[in-house]
């Protein structure tokens, strides 16, 4: 800057007292090697701010997808057991309409025997299909217990 300036035009105290050129060269070398030292410091500095900033993202980045891995699978852990949960409920619900099923068709062929047996036998005609078809009913249901 302004040392160069004088350096160069002569106005140097140091050149005007002693005239010794080598003073002269001495401060200009050491000035231009500091100025050299000091880009090279700033350009190793910002490289190393952009290594470490690059670093800092990938372990952020990484942290992150480990996480978002465990809440993946955390989730589809709870979705299946809410699936198995469902399909329990289901398996439960299908067993008491069998079971209410069964209970309704009794109730039927009992109505329907005493319908037939009884005053009313006159219309037992009118509840003979019926008879049958609960009849099969029952038959199939026992053997199909009787498999298990």
């Amino acid at each position: 800057g302004v040392a160069m300036g004088n350096i160069l035009s002569g106005t140097c105290p140091e050149i005007r007292a002693g005239g010794k050129e080598s003073i002269a060269a001495t401060r200009i070398q050491a000035s231009f090697r500091g100025m050299r030292e000091r880009r090279q410091r700033k350009r190793e500095e910002s490289a190393a701010l952009k290594i470490q900033a690059v670093h800092r993202g990938r372990k952020v980045r990484r942290d992150l997808d480990f996480r978002s891995v465990a809440q993946k699978k955390k989730a589809g852990m709870e979705v299946g057991n809410e699936l198995v949960e469902m399909k329990n409920r289901m398996i439960e619900m299908r067993a008491k309409m069998k079971e209410r099923e069964r209970k309704v068709d009794a109730l039927k062929l009992k109505k329907i025997t005493r319908y037939a047996s009884g005053k009313d036998a006159s219309q037992g005609n009118y509840f003979g299909e019926e008879r049958k078809r609960l009849e099969r009913k029952e038959t199939s249901r026992a053997r199909r217990a009787a498999r298990r």
